[in-house]
């Protein structure tokens, strides 16, 4: 027999502006980024993440509006 519930709508997707390049966490909770893998967090695995670029080296790693860290590419250095 049906549940007389509703069930809740699926979460939408979040969606980056063409600023970002975008990217998911992998199931071994890290991205691929530029040839270097960067571990980040279990709890987003399969989110898909903005990348917006602030300086020619310089990353701002996102989940939807929220910045989750910084990713300076020639020292593969990434500040939570």
């Amino acid at each position: 027999m049906a549940s007389p519930r509703a069930s809740s709508p699926a979460v939408p997707e979040v969606e980056y502006s063409v600023c970002y390049q975008v990217c998911r966490i992998r199931s071994n909770s890290e991205i691929k980024w530029h040839g270097h893998r960067l571990f980040l967090s279990d709890a987003l695995i399969a989110n898909p993440l903005g990348l917006l670029a602030i300086d020619n080296d310089l990353w701002r790693i996102e989940c939807g509006l929220v910045p989750l860290a910084l990713y300076h590419r020639p020292q593969q250095f990434v500040k939570l």
